[in-house]
């Protein structure tokens, strides 16, 4: 058996640490701080199914935030958030968390618009060059 150090990608195994994998699980860690720390959002395996209407995803996705009426020290939305029972946009203030569905078009995808916030994407923001 050759040492450790020896061990080129090829020949390592499937749980040896590798850059692309090292470098994928950093791009992950960052949102999900983001999602889970700030916003509270702490999705489950195994969700009980909700309404069609959009208050009944918004109450869905309310049973997974971690303490939501806790004050937050930050006013701070994150929109289009996807999950299990659509886009939400979950909004942080110093009355804890709010979520709201977000608007989805008939494609089944959302956009956001101008006046969403400063931080928005949108494409009058980033002209062609």
């Amino acid at each position: 058996m050759r040492a450790a150090s020896a061990l080129t990608p090829k020949d390592a195994p499937d749980y040896w640490p590798t850059t692309e994998r090292s470098i994928a699980n950093v791009g992950a860690a960052f949102p999900e701080a983001i999602i889970r720390t700030l916003f509270g959002f702490q999705p489950r395996w195994h969700q009980p199914a909700a309404g069609r209407e959009p208050a009944a995803k918004a109450r869905a996705v309310e049973q997974q935030l971690l303490l939501p009426k806790v004050a937050r020290p930050f006013v701070g939305r994150l929109a289009n958030l996807r999950t299990a029972h659509g886009l939400v946009n979950i909004t942080s203030s110093a009355q804890g968390l709010a979520v709201t569905a977000a608007a989805e078009s008939a494609s089944g995808s959302s956009r956001t618009s101008k006046t969403d916030d400063r931080w928005a994407f949108s494409e009058d923001r980033f002209p062609s060059v």
